[in-house]
């Protein structure tokens, strides 16, 4: 599950709350004691819903709830008591709508929320929350600005027992269009790996504590009108239309790569095909080109590919307690002494497939080995980043 997926998981989960409150408040006497509203919600919920600190419901031009310490039940099987609990939550309720029936919610604000995401053993999830039981008003109601900080997602996987950690150090996502369109600011860390999503580019940083130097940006071909035309060069195009299988192809993500001098860090072996199998349904023929921007050597990181694995399909990741484990290859399924090291000089470009085990080396040198990055599919489908289109060409 991406974490854009995650993140409107807990959005609607506490869109939900918002609703099932609105609801249960304008029905029980407001004098009612502070339990007998929170035995209210669970029922409107079908979650057990407990609020430790104050709760508090104001009226006026700009109606809100805020609530400190609050807990939302995790589901029976769960690995822990508690699907989501939050230190402060609070909800800006649109006036107008409320009124007419409608919960609308303005702005939504979680201060240090944790969220655990989990599959059990038969492939259940824990997201499935019933906020409107037969005959109940609640629904999800549409959410304007949310505003996160310092919050955590735990990923787990009940099958494979992988368990993945995001931690979102601030967060705001505005709708953009229909439901479920939205624009993510967000900047948090995936193993201690800083990260910055603005719109639909993500930016990551070096490795090493609190450094500021960029390694990677995604996507990059909208940041300059040159490296848009890039996309469409016949250098490119036309290789990758017998990569690809179709004369017609288009965009699937780019990227520019900054290895730094001294600086820039290595990657593991990996595929990127485990990372792109659940937003593809063509994996298979989402070839890579590299166009190195500078000479590449052993010297200062270049690209390494392992001889054959391309032909092996998708290969499983290590199993391990990092977030990111699962991303890199387990070293069980592929022959490390059969890596190539891709010296090339500026300018030239390397072909590789998405199944292709690659990785690289830190660059101890005092020479950059900056490459973009560019990978096609078939025409007439989405980004990967953006959910645009751009076929070559248009």
């Amino acid at each position: 599950m991406r974490i854009r997926a995650i993140l409107k998981t807990l959005i609607v989960i506490m869109g939900g709350l918002v609703a099932a409150v609105v609801v249960v408040l304008l029905t029980v006497d407001f004098g009612a004691y502070k339990s007998e509203i929170t035995a209210a919600l669970t029922e409107a919920t079908g979650r057990e819903l407990t609020i430790d600190g104050d709760f508090k419901l104001r009226f006026g031009i700009r109606p809100s709830v805020t609530a400190t310490g609050v807990k939302l039940a995790n589901a029976p099987w769960g690995s822990r008591p508690h699907m989501m609990t939050a230190e402060r939550f609070a909800a800006e309720i649109a006036l107008l709508p409320l009124i007419e029936g409608r919960v609308e919610v303005k702005r939504l604000i979680l201060i240090k929320p944790e969220l655990i995401v989990e599959t059990d053993k038969e492939g259940r999830s824990n997201w499935a929350v019933d906020f409107a039981q037969e005959g109940d008003d609640a629904a999800i109601p549409d959410i304007g600005t949310v505003v996160i900080r310092d919050g955590k997602v735990t990923i787990l996987d009940g099958q494979t027992k992988r368990r993945r950690t995001i931690e979102i150090s601030r967060l705001r996502l505005e709708p953009t269009g229909p439901y479920g369109s939205f624009r993510f600011d967000v900047e948090g860390a995936l193993d201690g790996k800083r990260f910055v999503d603005v719109g639909h580019v993500t930016v990551q940083f070096e490795h090493t504590p609190a450094s500021e130097t960029i390694r990677v940006i995604e996507p990059v071909h909208a940041l300059d009108p040159s490296l848009d035309a890039l996309i469409d060069d016949p250098r490119i195009v036309e290789p990758m239309r017998d990569l690809v299988g179709s004369q017609r192809v288009a965009l699937w993500t780019d990227k520019l790569n900054l290895k730094r001098p001294r600086e820039g860090s290595g990657f593991g072996w990996h595929q990127d095909s485990p990372y792109w199998i659940h937003d593809s349904a063509h994996v298979d023929r989402l070839p890579n080109v590299l166009l190195a921007l500078d000479d590449a050597t052993e010297a200062n990181g270049c690209l390494r590919i392992v001889r054959g694995s391309h032909t092996r399909g998708c290969l499983p990741g290590v199993r391990d307690d990092s977030q990111l484990g699962g991303f890199f290859t387990s070293p069980d399924h592929f022959d490390e002494s059969q890596q190539v090291p891709l010296e090339v000089t500026a300018g030239s470009l390397v072909f590789f497939s998405p199944h292709a085990v690659h990785g690289s080396r830190p660059n101890p040198s005092d020479r950059a080995r900056r490459a973009l990055i560019l990978t096609y599919q078939p025409s007439d489908h989405p980004m990967l980043k953006s959910g645009l289109t751009r076929n070559v060409g248009a």
